[in-house]
């Protein structure tokens, strides 16, 4: 043990040395460290930018409400100034008022325009550029489009009609509350002097998932032959195309792009996924491919799915390519990658609460009672920590 916390020290303080390095090569070099504030930047995408930011030698503030996602308290926390601070409850946040003034906001974390709005007022002419983390989920409540093809950012309009606009929000909140945000920013960005971009994303996959959606489709198709489980395709997603997007793609842009932006892409949306369009069962076929499952068991018409959040299929990414030169990651490397991860992850010691969990809400949302005990005998082939028979 003591051991293994000499080595954690000496890891720590080689990756400390390695920022120092780095910002001073960013100096050198002419670009000046920015002063950064990320809203949330404990998560998956949060963490991976936060982690990027701060390699790239720029002075990083992350605010969220302390909670440390994955290994994130030892790769994150202390290499940034936390600002312990829940969002609704941002005017009582002393520590956030007195700053003086962040080159760039990347807001990882708002959910409802009420919030964004606070937030806006309570930093009025102390920060220069906002970038929202927005999703693809703000089509869901948008007109339904003529054209048939992915979805273009020019087609996030409402509808005309008060009833029609009603039934989309309510069917779809989260969608209604991040095109609200959105359209704060809109408002707003004029009249309080601040520039803003908004990324519009599709599911996200990669390293250090904290909704546990991959997480599910892991470790399912990892054991499902063995089991006799096969995996579910809901009718309506035997053809239906897909997009997800990869977090190091996305962290990667706002580094190296974004938060020293050029004019002409200020004050706009933009779509980001990954090049490829792919149904749910090739991407669960990706799956088995980087776990050596193959062939995969499907049974059709079931009705359990993680993937996707949205029911209006792929988004366009044609404006981001020109625009943004975005360049991302083939769908197959982003999934290999990931899986990658989460196999040497469920050995790791922070796994190891994380990972009864996940088998836990597994067995309740997903399998049958017969299932149950023959499910965590094979997981335990699959990972070090002990998994406690079913009671």
């Amino acid at each position: 043990i003591n051991f293994l916390k000499n080595f954690q020290n000496k890891t720590t303080a080689m990756y400390g040395f390695l920022l120092v390095l780095a910002y001073v090569v960013s100096c050198c070099d002419g670009l000046m460290p920015q002063k950064i504030l990320l809203l949330g930047g404990n998560g998956m995408l949060g963490g991976e930018t936060a982690v990027k930011l701060v390699e790239a030698g720029h002075q990083v503030h992350v605010l969220n409400r302390g909670n440390w996602y994955h290994d994130s308290a030892t790769r994150i926390k202390p290499f940034v100034r936390h600002i312990e601070c829940n969002r609704y409850y941002i005017k009582s946040c002393k520590a956030l008022i007195n700053e003086d003034y962040f080159d760039v906001v990347v807001d990882f974390s708002s959910y409802k325009p009420g919030v964004m709005t606070e937030f806006l007022a309570l930093m009025q002419g102390k920060f220069g550029l906002y970038l929202y983390i927005s999703s693809d989920s703000v089509y869901e409540v948008c007109q339904i489009t003529q054209h048939n093809e992915p979805s273009q950012e020019t087609d996030s309009i409402r509808p005309i009609t008060l009833q029609e606009r009603e039934k989309l929000n309510e069917a779809d909140s989260y969608g209604h509350n991040k095109l609200a945000c959105e359209e704060v920013l809109t408002r707003l960005h004029t009249e309080q002097n601040f520039h803003f971009i908004s990324l519009r994303l599709p599911d996200v996959i990669g390293p250090r998932d904290n909704t546990n959606r991959f997480w599910y489709y892991f470790l399912w198709t990892l054991v499902h032959k063995q089991i006799g489980f096969p995996l579910m395709i809901p009718t309506w997603l035997e053809t239906q195309q897909l997009n997800f997007v990869y977090s190091l793609d996305v962290a990667n842009l706002i580094t190296n792009k974004l938060i020293k932006p050029t004019p002409e892409i200020l004050d706009q949306p933009f779509n980001l996924a990954c090049p490829e369009d792919i149904t749910l069962q090739n991407f669960l076929t990706l799956i088995g491919n980087s776990l050596n499952v193959d062939p995969l068991s499907f049974i059709e018409g079931g009705s359990e799915y993680y993937f996707p959040s949205v029911t209006r299929g792929p988004i366009n990414c044609t404006k981001a390519i020109h625009m943004l030169k975005w360049n991302p990651t083939p769908i197959n490397v982003a999934i290999n990658d990931s899986v990658a991860f989460y196999r040497d992850y469920m050995n790791s010691p922070q796994s190891a609460v994380l990972v009864k969990t996940i088998i836990a809400d597994l067995e309740s949302s997903l399998l049958p009672n017969e299932k149950l005990k023959l499910f965590r005998n094979e997981l335990s082939n699959h990972t070090k920590h002990a998994i406690p028979p079913r009671e």
